[in-house]
């Protein structure tokens, strides 16, 4: 039984392009990520409900204010770590929580030295020819970072990967940071301001 009052057909709209739709519900699909609602059609009675263009950029607009506090802790420590050189990708919000992405080895080093890890344990001395001795090193700068991150933030680095280097697709060794919270990221971009 169908209630006559809702409808699961979009309101028409004055001659709305296809390519303003489809924009609207990229939008709208990129907002729901963003703060980590899942998939993005929504479901009535088995049928997809379909929205205006209009209402879709408008929910869009209210999800992203929704994690507005997100996106300002997102903006700051990503100021923070361009003042600092870090050569590494932007963080981006994703699941209302700021993934830092994934660092070169030299990166998270640099990193770990500016969050307060202790500098004679970053700079050890290693093989730089031999792969043992070099993904020990690698793997020893990721458990200083995280060590550190976790010190001066209280936040954990919890997602984060070791990834030796390869040579079937080329790739140096990486260090994989994920996703942090909101509170921790202000924390870090606090500590980046002033130091550990």
């Amino acid at each position: 039984m169908t209630d006559p009052h809702i409808s699961t057909e979009a309101a028409p709209t004055a001659q709305v392009r296809k390519e303003d739709r489809l924009t609207a519900v990229h939008d709208l699909r990129e907002a729901m990520r963003q703060a980590g609602i899942g998939k993005a059609d929504l479901l009535v009675d088995g049928k997809t409900c379909a929205i205006s263009a209009d209402d879709a950029a408008g929910l869009a607009g209210l999800v992203r204010k929704g994690i507005a506090e997100t996106f300002e802790a997102c903006t700051e420590l990503t100021t923070c770590l361009r003042t600092h050189g870090l050569e590494m990708d932007e963080p981006y919000v994703t699941g209302n929580k700021i993934n830092l992405g994934t660092v070169t080895v030299p990166v998270a080093a640099a990193l770990a030295l500016l969050l307060g890890a202790p500098r004679e344990e970053i700079e050890a001395e290693y093989d730089e020819c031999k792969d043992l001795s070099r993904w020990a090193y690698a793997s020893r700068v990721g458990d200083l970072l995280s060590d550190a991150f976790h010190r001066t933030t209280g936040g954990v680095l919890v997602d984060q990967l070791f990834h030796p280097d390869c040579l079937r697709c080329r790739s140096e060794t990486a260090i994989e940071l994920g996703r942090i919270e909101v509170e921790a990221a202000l924390r870090m971009a606090s500590v980046l301001q002033s130091g550990p």
